[in-house]
């Protein structure tokens, strides 16, 4: 996945508190893909290291961070 696709990504998991719950009653297929994908982000140890990178750098957005994997947490898990 391309940088900036990745950047689209964490901004969607940030902005959007209900998205674990939306990809929840999704199609089983779609759920699967993505819970499997963003398990596989989670695993990574260099995409958690840039997750700092792909937020804003001030300390209101990094304050966010525990929050975004969190989200991608609850989705992987799906």
């Amino acid at each position: 996945m391309a940088s900036h696709d990745l950047e689209d990504v964490i901004a969607i998991v940030d902005a959007r508190e209900e998205l674990p719950e939306e990809i929840a009653t999704a199609d089983h297929e779609v759920r699967k893909f993505i819970s499997e994908l963003f398990a596989r982000f989670l695993e990574d140890p260099k995409f958690l290291e840039s997750l700092p990178g792909k937020l804003r750098g001030d300390a209101a957005n990094q304050a966010r961070l525990p929050i975004i994997v969190m989200r991608m947490e609850k989705i992987a898990r799906l």
